[in-house]
């Protein structure tokens, strides 16, 4: 196993509550068709792909008009950007180490007989489309390159909806012989969402949601202080777990999100924030780029927030607002 998966917990009780209701129901799998070709034949390992949305999407405060696999993954990790630093909201599709089945590792390129693609799709009129990403015929790293054989391989789609701001994880055909060393001895793929995840520190942030168990009744875990947590076994074909946001009135919220922003930025003395309603941010939290909280304030009939003690460099700035919709900004202090 190249990473670790998941540091053991996720720190900070105070950041973010679940957003999201899990469902899981039984499908039958469809390859895309007519979609683009992320890998272009080429083999993968660790790759790290931008997709275009296509429209606006919203994930954990974040307002997206595309979407990332992230480098820093092992093959299933979507974030808002594909650079495998820095701090950023986390969708841990598929967390097993997969690569492409063609790879050889015995060539520094990795050769060329790609068998394992990536591609997407956006489909359906506007305010009722779908991106639909697809990784076909993965493999999985340890038996590639443990063997020099790849027998074990997968297949899934993730797909985002415009329309209520829900995503979907579909798995199609698998076929999984030798689970220990495919899932590196853990068991299963773990599914997870984090609000916020340090990469260069590997320390997630805030309160994340994670599948554990069983793989068609999974058990949903809400927490703050998250160890570890991986599906039983191989996800069968046919499975989607959706993921439908449980406290967000798209229609009201989204707007607040997208029109809301920081003034000064940079600041020196103080900042102001900028919404259509003032009165519905009622707490902001002061994080560090690590994740450290550096203050927490109530903000409620505030016209400025005094950040004359803070040393220079960039911060996260969390808002907090009277519905619970969590709202992340980047603030620079000069």
């Amino acid at each position: 196993m190249k990473k670790l998966l998941l540091p053991v917990a996720l720190i900070t009780a105070f950041l973010v509550r679940a957003q999201y209701d899990v469902t899981v129901t039984t499908e039958s799998y469809t390859d895309i068709t007519g979609g683009t070709s992320l890998n272009n034949g080429d083999v993968w390992d660790d790759p790290g792909f931008t997709i275009p949305i296509g429209f606006d999407f919203s994930y954990q405060g974040f307002t997206l008009s595309e979407i990332a696999i992230n480098e820093f993954g092992l093959g299933g990790w979507l974030s808002t950007d594909q650079q495998g630093t820095g701090t950023k909201p986390l969708l841990i599709a598929y967390g097993a180490d997969i690569i492409d089945r063609g790879y050889d590792d015995t060539l520094d390129d990795g050769g060329d007989n790609s068998l394992s693609t990536i591609s997407y799709v956006t489909e359906g009129a506007a305010g009722n489309r779908i991106l639909k990403i697809e990784w076909n015929n993965a493999g999985f790293f340890s038996e590639l390159v443990d063997d020099n054989i790849s027998t074990d391989f997968v297949n899934l789609q993730v797909w985002f909806y415009e329309v209520n701001g829900a995503f979907q994880i579909r798995f199609g055909p698998n076929s999984v012989t030798n689970p220990t060393q495919s899932y590196d001895g853990l068991g299963g793929p773990n599914i997870e969402l984090i609000p916020l995840y340090n990469l260069d520190a590997e320390i997630p942030i805030g309160t994340g949601i994670a599948l554990t168990g069983d793989p068609v009744n999974p058990t949903v875990v809400t927490s703050n202080d998250i160890e570890l947590n991986f599906i039983s076994g191989t996800v069968p074909n046919g499975t989607v777990y959706t993921f439908t946001p449980d406290n967000l009135n798209v229609d009201e919220q989204l707007p607040i999100a997208t029109a809301l922003s920081l003034y000064p930025n940079p600041a020196k003395e103080y900042f102001n924030i900028r919404t259509p309603n003032q009165g519905q941010i009622k707490e902001i939290d002061i994080l560090s780029l690590s994740g450290q909280r550096i203050e927490t304030l109530n903000t409620l009939n505030k016209e400025k927030i005094d950040v004359s003690g803070l040393a220079q460099g960039a911060y996260f700035i969390i808002l907090k607002t009277e519905n619970n919709q969590i709202i992340t900004k980047k603030l620079i202090k000069q």
